[in-house]
């Protein structure tokens, strides 16, 4: 497929002095990178209205950039201060203002080191990420007995969901108003699947499947029908035109679960969840690492409206994907896990601009799934100048 774009990429001088980007008490001796490039500069279309005529396969003047900005150097580039648990929101979303054209409303931000505890389970909190340490159950018998409870606790549509709603609403219009024409993808509900496996281990979760399917089946009915809920109650669904679901079924080999097992319990969930989404107006941005090949058809027979993060080391192909799913809005393929972190730039802009001319229309340059903070600032830069310096031909 014939590329709508062409490069004319601009001259980039990159600094070799090296900056400390963690939370160390050093002094912050500013970017390590001339300022002399453009951070997403001006144009007449808006970021918005280029991420509707993408949504909408249309001609732009250049692709939008989405991703997940999770890279200190990054951040601190952009916002120009020392990046720290204190102003790690304030950084993050002006660092994103200025670059992202859109990115999904649950962004993280740099916290101190920490372990908390959260309805029973130890949650350990890092920099950027977090995990379960400890969980409330430590036999099969415990785990068991707190899934009925879980289940058993469900109520359908009620105060909780009210307050929870609100919540996640509020925030959502918070980072809004912060991102300026950034478009901000709502990422308020998924259907509860990687998040109850992440919750008991792929051990565990695997064994109930086995063990007491019927219980495993109810108590994701129950964590989906939670976040339809959500989706039927959104107040104001007109504030995005996008939604972000994510739920990891694979990993670089292949399918986490079997395509029979997945048609049985996930897709028919999936396949509710996207509907309720699209009965407010909104599209349905699926995500889920790994290979996916094998149940693309049944993803595609969902009704999602487009596939992230493509992740290239798995054999997922951009080129492929536009072949043999034409209809399906492209996010991502821009390797994080060797050509991001090990690469030059002059190879991170040779791979943009091959996702871009493979992407054609309906296709937002993205990593394959975050910019982390071992990523270098000048392969960051990189990927986004070979964007901003494309024109229409």
């Amino acid at each position: 497929m014939e590329s709508p774009f062409k490069a004319t990429l601009a001259d980039t001088k990159f600094n070799t002095r090296d900056v400390d980007a963690g939370f160390g008490d050093e002094k912050w001796i500013g970017p390590a990178i001339s300022r002399s490039l453009p951070s997403k500069p001006s144009s007449k279309i808006s970021s918005v209205e280029r991420v509707l005529r993408t949504l909408r396969f249309e001609e732009v003047d250049r692709p939008p950039i989405y991703d997940s900005l999770r890279n200190n150097a990054v951040i601190e580039y952009y916002s120009d201060r020392r990046l720290n648990p204190e102003n790690g929101r304030e950084a993050t979303l002006e660092a994103i203002s200025k670059t992202l054209d859109a990115t999904k409303s649950f962004i993280r931000f740099p916290q101190a080191p920490r372990s908390e505890e959260r309805d029973g389970f130890v949650i350990r909190v890092d920099e950027w990420t977090e995990w379960v340490e400890r969980t409330p159950f430590e036999t099969e018998e415990e785990f068991r007995s707190w899934v009925k409870a879980q289940v058993s606790r469900y109520e359908g549509w009620g105060n909780r969901l009210e307050a929870k709603l609100g919540e996640l609403v509020a925030d959502f219009m918070d980072k809004k108003q912060r991102l300026g024409d950034t478009v901000l993808f709502w990422a308020i509900a998924d259907l509860g699947f990687t998040s109850a496996y992440n919750a008991c281990g792929l051990e565990r979760f695997s064994y109930l499947a086995v063990d007491e399917p019927a219980l495993l089946s109810e108590w994701l009915e129950t964590r989906c029908d939670e976040n339809v809920q959500l989706i039927r109650h959104l107040c104001y669904p007109e504030l995005s035109p996008v939604a972000f679901v994510g739920e990891d079924i694979a990993y670089k080999g292949g399918l986490l679960f079997s395509p029979s097992w997945l048609r049985r319990e996930f897709f028919p969930r999936l396949k509710r969840l996207v509907a309720a989404y699209h009965e407010r107006g909104i599209r349905v941005i699926y995500h889920s690492d790994g290979r996916l090949w094998e149940v693309m058809d049944d993803l595609v027979d969902c009704g999602i409206d487009g596939l992230n993060p493509i992740e290239v080391v798995a054999g997922m192909e951009i080129k492929r994907l536009r072949r043999e799913y034409p209809g399906l809005v492209l996010i991502g393929g821009i390797d994080i896990s060797q050509l991001l972190a090990f690469g030059t730039p002059e190879e991170v802009k040779k791979a943009t601009l091959e996702a871009i001319r493979d992407g054609g229309r309906g296709y937002f340059v993205a990593s394959t799934s975050e910019l982390h903070k071992n990523i270098p600032l000048e392969n960051v830069i990189a990927m986004w100048e070979t964007v901003w310096s494309l024109t229409m031909e």
